[in-house]
């Protein structure tokens, strides 16, 4: 007959009616709580080392964004954008958004909020120069100190070639991203008080004009632009 052995057991390993563990004089709802407490102050942790990184990322890419802007300053505020000669436009080119943002990655690489921001302030620039010099060029002078444009109908005419000697994409794009400040400086370099208003050109002169009543409404049908392009077609043969 077997003998039976005896274990020697220094404790009991858990006590369920006390809820103490064998090896220890916490209980056992102690240590879970303890345990979760661990838990949290560990994922607090992590959120603030997280953070400090954030802030950090953040005022390097803010340091960035101002020697960016330092260095490019007389490429960004183009003060001598011309709205009728696109070699001087810098950010109404079509493109020049994509571009202006490539650049700005390589160099700065993040702080899209400054971006924008100077992107913005650019664009801005460029149509306060643009409409400066509009109003210039309404006033420019000949050599010999004489108006180069004795009558509004001579720099309406001067106005009306340039700006259909641009490329049609690049006029579409001008007049697409034009200002408000930009709009009413053309709008009162061709007398224009109402809109909507439609001018017919040719050879840079106008010939005719069909013009909105005060409630803003022109009523006119495809066969009367039809008929007054033939007209001013019809009287060149």
């Amino acid at each position: 007959m077997s003998e039976l052995a005896r274990i020697n057991l220094k404790g009991p390993v858990y006590d369920p009616r006390s809820g103490v563990d064998g090896g220890s004089n916490k209980n056992m709802s102690d240590k879970i709580r303890q345990g979760r407490q661990d838990a949290l102050n560990n994922s607090v942790q992590k959120a603030k080392l997280a953070h400090m990184k954030f802030q950090m990322k953040q005022e390097t890419d803010m340091q960035k964004s101002q020697e960016f802007l330092a260095e490019n300053a007389s490429d960004i505020f183009n003060t001598k954008a011309d709205a009728l000669d696109s070699s001087t436009w810098k950010f109404t080119q079509p493109g020049a958004r994509e571009e202006f943002y490539k650049k700005w990655k390589s160099e700065v690489g993040g702080n899209w909020a400054g971006f924008q921001a100077a992107y913005g302030a650019a664009k801005q620039s460029e149509m306060q120069a643009m409409q400066k010099n509009l109003m210039v060029g309404r006033n420019a002078l000949n050599p010999d100190g004489t108006r180069k444009f004795r009558t509004d109908k001579a720099y309406q005419k001067h106005f009306s070639q340039m700006l259909d000697a641009l490329p049609p994409e690049q006029r579409q794009q001008l007049l697409s991203q034009a200002s408000p400040e930009m709009y009413s400086q053309i709008q009162k370099d061709n007398k224009v008080v109402v809109l909507p208003t439609i001018i017919f050109y040719d050879g840079g002169e106008e010939v005719e004009r069909l013009q909105g009543d005060m409630s803003f409404t022109l009523i006119v049908t495809t066969k009367q632009l039809d008929d007054i392009i033939e007209e001013i077609l019809g009287s060149k043969f």
